[in-house]
């Protein structure tokens, strides 16, 4: 049972790239998820729930094009991105 009340939910649309799209077989979803919460618990709950929990520790997220590493005010419809670390050769 969560201790987050229904009205502090939003649903927030996913990206996934590079790696984490190949992982999670998808380049988008939706997510429902706390509107305050911490990047790190963001992408833990990502990770767990759409199986990228193999990366995880080399992934970033930006939330609405910018890159996030805080507490967050998420609102309906943002959109989170999961960004792989890229190594070049």
């Amino acid at each position: 049972m969560s201790c987050v009340a229904e009205d502090n939910l939003v649903e927030v649309k996913v990206l996934f790239f590079a790696k984490a799209r190949e992982i999670s077989g998808l380049s988008s979803t939706t997510f429902i998820t706390e509107q305050h919460i911490h990047v790190s618990k963001l992408l833990n709950q990502i990770c767990q729930k759409f199986a990228v929990d193999s990366i995880r520790d080399s992934c970033v997220i930006a939330i609405n094009e910018c890159y996030c590493d805080n507490l967050v005010n998420l609102q309906e419809g943002d959109e989170v991105a999961i960004i792989p670390a890229i190594s070049g050769g």
